[in-house]
């Protein structure tokens, strides 16, 4: 142990007040850790991070980047089994908690599935691949089985027929913040009642109960099913199930009754197949983003317009975070810019995963092809000037470092 994490665990437990530590990743534990730092400022708030978090924004902002910025300080788990008084809430957090090792006995759990069922592994995949209709999110006290602590409470979330991996995700995220943020006086003041998980119902899977290394679509099954495999393994940022050397990103069940063999090809076209199953067809769209993407670099406004026309969402980000409008916005294609503004599909404001704006994107065009055109249009339709990426540095910044003449415009434009 370092010598500074020694002086702020000497520092904790000279307090008699109590400590609360956030514990995670991604909007849920960032969130939770906002409305503590605003609400319960008399106490000594801690953070504990994932050990995946590398502190640099991606699809998600980093909860250790957010805790820097914010001066929380971090620990490690190990550091705070010491610590008497101490109120721990797990979110996301990617550590088993042995409680045996923790003086306290103050330590929650948000998990995403309505306990006793689903505990384990998996929970945003699992539920719609079974087909279940509904799912949930559970605060529970920590012990030592998985997932498997006394319940204080719970909110249930129903399935849509539409949900994919990722939109069940995204949903448990912002209903398990809810849940800690609505039982946060209460737990904090140890005036809950927590309750034992029935054996009823009670259902757990491993981490060996799906390898994403080796994803197989079972298509000797019916439309339903194809299509909820499809769902359940859709979660763009790490994976899209294939299919005949395809991604697909979205099944629908045709009225058409099948009666070729089971995962027969019976069509094929630039944007989609169809296959037979035991029951109906099956059309599975194949995913647009590069072709979506490479339209917006080259300039092809009819390409992203076909591919919204077939109900495409052309807001899709890449690994970057990159969409058509910062990619037009970069690249010149006024056009492009224009028309995306105009169908209103997207925010102005639209960022990158390191938070740089479209408009910032805009401002490189102009300085390296002197044409302020698309940069201009953006501000007169609602371009934030004042954003900051995750540097902290606004457009300003970087105008006065690379064009002192299109800083000064900035500024009129600004007034």
């Amino acid at each position: 142990m370092n010598r500074i994490i020694l002086e702020i665990i000497q520092n904790i437990l000279s307090m008699s007040d109590k400590v609360i530590c956030i514990a995670g990743k991604n909007s849920i534990a960032i969130n939770v850790l906002s409305f503590v730092l605003e609400n319960y400022s008399q106490y000594k708030v801690l953070a504990c991070i994932n050990r995946t978090d590398n502190y640099k924004n991606n699809w998600q902002n980093s909860f250790g980047r957010y805790c820097l910025i914010k001066k929380v300080e971090i620990l490690k788990l190990e550091d705070l089994y010491s610590i008497p008084d101490l109120y721990l809430f797990s979110l996301e957090f990617d550590r088993l908690i042995d409680t045996r090792k923790f003086i306290s006995s103050n330590l929650f759990n948000i998990h995403f599935s309505l306990l006793p069922a689903y505990k384990g592994m998996f929970t945003s995949a699992l539920p719609i691949l079974h087909n279940v209709n509904e799912t949930g999110v559970t605060l529970h006290l920590i012990d030592n089985g998985i997932d498997t602590g006394d319940i204080i409470a719970q909110e249930k979330i129903f399935i849509e027929n539409d949900f994919d991996c990722r939109d069940l995700y995204l949903a448990y995220l912002k209903i398990g913040e809810g849940l800690v943020i609505q039982n946060f006086d209460k737990l904090i003041e140890n005036n809950f009642v927590a309750t034992k998980q029935s054996s009823h119902g009670s259902s757990y899977y491993s981490k060996k109960t799906i390898d994403y290394k080796n994803i197989i679509i079972d298509l000797n099954k019916t439309a339903n099913e194809i299509s909820s495999q499809i769902r359940a393994f859709s979660f763009r940022e790490y994976q899209l199930p294939t299919v005949f050397g395809h991604s697909i990103y979205k099944a629908v069940i045709l009225d058409s009754r099948s009666f070729s063999r089971p995962g027969t090809l019976l069509k094929e076209d630039a944007v989609s197949i169809t296959i037979g199953s035991v029951d109906y067809d099956v059309l599975l769209m194949k995913d647009q983003l590069k072709e979506l993407h490479e339209a917006a670099r080259a300039g092809d406004l009819s390409k992203i317009q076909d591919i919204y026309s077939i109900g495409y969402d052309i807001t899709v980000k890449d690994v970057n975070g990159w969409d058509i409008l910062i990619i037009a916005s970069y690249n010149g294609r006024f056009d492009i810019v224009k028309w995306i503004i105009e169908s209103g599909l997207f925010n102005v404001n639209t960022r990158n995963f390191n938070g740089t704006t479209a408009v910032m994107y805009a401002m490189t065009f102009a300085i390296k092809s002197k044409d302020k055109s698309i940069l201009e249009y953006l501000i007169l339709n609602g371009a934030d000037l004042k954003l900051v990426d995750q540097n902290n540095f606004d457009i300003f910044h970087y105008a006065q470092e690379y064009d002192t003449e299109l800083y000064m415009d900035l500024l009129n434009y600004a007034r």
